[in-house]
C-alpha cells in the first residue's frame, strides 16, 4: 500500500513539473493546460493524470503510470486520449512525420483481458520511446511508453519530464492554429511597409514560436533573461531575422528557420555584420573564442 501511494505521488509530481515546463511552450498553440488533476485509478493496474487538452473538444493530454505494457514494474506512458479515433489517427500521422519515427498500432487483439487490461506480450524494448497508436472500439490513444526504471519514488526524473514535454510540444506544433494565425508557417513579410528593421511588418506568432522553441535563451552566447532578472525576464528574448529583409526584393516568405532567439547585445552585434545567415555561427565562434581568453 505504501508503495502504491508513493507511485501515485511520483506520478502527480511528474505531472506538475511537466505542466509547468509545458506552459512555456503553449504560446501560439492549441494547448490548453488546466494543471494536473489527482491520479485516477485505471483498468491497466495503475493511475493516470490529465494535464490539459489540445484545444476545445480536442484530445486529452495524459500521463499514466501502469502495467499495460505487461512488465512486472509499472512504466510511464504519456500521450493523447480521444474518443474521436479517426481524428486522432490523422493527428498521429502528422506527429509521426514531425518526429520522423514510424508508429506501431495496438488493437484489442494485442490485449489480454482479465482483471486488468494488459498486453498479451510484453512491449519489446526497442518500442519504448517510439510512437504507438492504440486503436480500440470506442476510443484511441497515441503516445509513448518510457522504459526508465522506478528507482526513487521521491525524486522526479527530469529526463523523463523533458521527453514528455518534447512529445507534447511536437504534437502541439503539428496542429494548425485557428485564424488569424493558422497560416503562421509560412507568413508573408513585406519589406516595403516600413523602413527600419524593428518596425517592419512581421508575424508575431512566428516570432513567439521561435522564442518558445529556443526556450528564450540566446542562441549565440547562451544568455537567459530569466536567469538574470527572475520572473521579470521570464519568456523574454529578441528575435533576429537571419535573412535581412533589406536584402530581399518584393514579398519574402518567412519560416521559423529564418529566425533565431538572441539577447539584446548579440542582436546589435549581428546587425554590424555582413547580413548573411552564417553570421549567427560566426558570432557564436567569436564569443566562444573571447571566453577562452
Amino acid at each position: 500500500m505504501q508503495t502504491s501511494k508513493a507511485q501515485q505521488r511520483l506520478l502527480a509530481n511528474t505531472a506538475i513539473v511537466v505542466c509547468k515546463e509545458l506552459k512555456e511552450h503553449a504560446e501560439d498553440t492549441r494547448l490548453q493546460l488546466h494543471g494536473p488533476r489527482n491520479p485516477a485509478r485505471t483498468d491497466t493496474d495503475g493511475w493516470c493524470v490529465s494535464i490539459g487538452t489540445l484545444g476545445k473538444n480536442g484530445p486529452s493530454l495524459d500521463i499514466w503510470l501502469d502495467r499495460h505494457c505487461a512488465y512486472a514494474q509499472r512504466k510511464f506512458w504519456f500521450g493523447l486520449y480521444w474518443k474521436d479515433r479517426s481524428s486522432l489517427r490523422r493527428l498521429a500521422t502528422r506527429v509521426e512525420r514531425r518526429l520522423r519515427r514510424p508508429r506501431r498500432t495496438i488493437t484489442w487483439a494485442d490485449v489480454q483481458k482479465g482483471k486488468y487490461n494488459l498486453l498479451s506480450k510484453p512491449l519489446p524494448r526497442n518500442q519504448f520511446g517510439t510512437p504507438i497508436f492504440e486503436d480500440f472500439t470506442r476510443w484511441a490513444f497515441f503516445g509513448m511508453y518510457d522504459a526508465s526504471p522506478l528507482s526513487n519514488f521521491n525524486k522526479v526524473n527530469l529526463r523523463l519530464c523533458a521527453r514528455i514535454v518534447g512529445f507534447f510540444d511536437a504534437v502541439a506544433h503539428s496542429v494548425p492554429l485557428p485564424s488569424p494565425v493558422q497560416d503562421v508557417y509560412p507568413q508573408i513579410e513585406n519589406r516595403r511597409v516600413v523602413s527600419t528593421h524593428l518596425r517592419r511588418e512581421r508575424s508575431g506568432a512566428l516570432v513567439r514560436w521561435r522564442k518558445s522553441k529556443d526556450r528564450y535563451v540566446c542562441r549565440v552566447c547562451g544568455f537567459s533573461f530569466k536567469d538574470l532578472y527572475g520572473e521579470l525576464g521570464r519568456q523574454f528574448a529578441e528575435a533576429h531575422h537571419c535573412r535581412p529583409l533589406s536584402s530581399q526584393v518584393g514579398p519574402v516568405a518567412s519560416t521559423i528557420v529564418d529566425l533565431v532567439s538572441v539577447c539584446a547585445n548579440c542582436h546589435r552585434m549581428l546587425h554590424k555584420m555582413s547580413g548573411q545567415p552564417s553570421d549567427v555561427g560566426a558570432l557564436r565562434r567569436i564569443v566562444a573564442k573571447q571566453r577562452k581568453r
